[in-house]
């Protein structure tokens, strides 16, 4: 269930998210295979037209930050009668924004933090691409129905390892919403899983790691905290600095969840033996009560970022765990904005506290996030 909330979040937002070349498998639990074929235009060489697409011909980053549901007219048809009929025309939609090879247009519905990103696009021609087959990949009658579609593609020109010369075939997962949003939570090359290597999206609640995982995750979603440092307690901010950074970051860290106690000092335990912090300091925090020294916790939404695990590991001679995450600009999954490992010890009770947290990688391009 806590697999389909977190995709039903990037659902609400309009969020598209394409993911690479990977041999892992989705979130979201297949359903039997009820296979059925779904009719593609008939076309000399089976692509779809795309001069009928009302794709926008101009892009504001910083517009698509607060209004990332606003590509959801290019899936939002008029006539539309079922959830079954939407996921047909968001799959075919889909394909005819690929195939139009305008690198913009794919930015745009790709929800891309920048569109210069997107420039490798141009150096791809595809020759044809089209729709094989469908099934059925779950229906919630409540709210959502997903489909998952078969996907030749053959491309002429490429020099990108995402995008193989010659015939390839993908896998497309597609949602429809009951109110007619729609998204793809998956895009994925079945004919060369290599490319990518491991390519889990988070969060993940199907691996036994995935407690420490998720906690890498949530720690870098809450805070924002992308940089190198062995030393936790420098990462933390000072109120007399920086006042928005402050709050920001104590949110960040009480939104973990560390301990279920709302007192003070125990939350500052929780933070010290999980995150090797001993330097918090609650005085100008919002949710700090002086009087009865507590620290509330309302009930509100939480952060997002688009990102996939791409190495985990352990040392039993050094009780050490490493987490490596990549960090996306796009919910597509197409380019990768930040490269972050983790390391953490292992404590005798089984549970973990992080010590260093390092950029391995920094395209220069922001982390497609959010919140809710």
């Amino acid at each position: 269930m806590k697999h389909k909330i977190t995709i039903l979040i990037f659902l609400l937002l309009g969020s598209l998210i394409l993911f690479a070349c990977t041999t892992n498998a989705p979130n979201e639990p297949m359903a039997e295979d009820s296979s059925e074929m779904l009719e593609t235009p008939e076309s000399g060489d089976n692509t779809f037209p795309v001069s009928d697409i009302d794709v926008p011909q101009s892009y504001d980053s910083e517009l698509m930050q607060d209004e990332i549901g606003t590509f959801r007219e290019l899936f939002h048809p008029d006539g539309l009668s079922s959830r079954d009929e939407h996921n047909d025309h968001i799959a075919q939609t889909f394909l005819q924004v690929l195939l139009s090879n305008n690198y913009r247009a794919i930015a745009y519905i790709a929800n891309a933090t920048s569109v210069d990103a997107y420039k490798f696009m141009e150096n791809i021609k595809f020759s044809s691409g089209k729709i094989v087959n469908s099934r059925i990949l779950y229906y919630d009658e409540e709210y959502e129905a997903g489909k998952t579609y078969e996907i030749e593609l053959l491309i002429e020109k490429s020099d990108s390892i995402l995008f193989p010369v010659g015939k390839s075939v993908w896998e497309l997962d597609v949602t429809a919403t009951h109110d007619f949003y729609g998204a793809v939570p998956r895009f994925e090359c079945i004919t060369m899983p290599q490319a990518n290597g491991i390519s889990i999206p988070l969060p993940s609640f199907d691996i036994e790691e995935a407690p420490i995982i998720n906690f890498c995750y949530r720690f870098t979603t809450n805070t924002g905290y992308y940089g190198d440092t062995d030393d936790m307690n420098s990462i933390v901010p000072k109120w007399e600095d920086d006042e928005t950074h402050y709050a920001d970051f104590y949110h960040g860290i009480l939104d973990l969840g560390l301990t279920e106690s709302v007192d003070a000092e125990e939350f500052k335990r929780a933070v010290k033996y999980y995150l090797g912090i001993t330097n918090l300091n609650l005085s100008n925090f919002g949710y700090f009560n002086k009087n009865d020294n507590t620290v509330a916790c309302p009930g509100h939404g939480g952060s997002w970022t688009i990102a996939n695990l791409k190495e985990m590991g352990f040392d039993e001679d050094i009780g050490q765990y490493s987490v490596i995450i990549d960090y996306y600009m796009d919910s597509c999954r197409l380019v990768i904005a930040k490269t972050i490992q983790y390391t953490l010890n292992r404590n005798n009770d089984g549970t973990f506290t992080m010590q260093a947290v390092k950029g391995l990688y920094d395209s220069g391009f922001a982390v497609r996030s959010g919140a809710v």
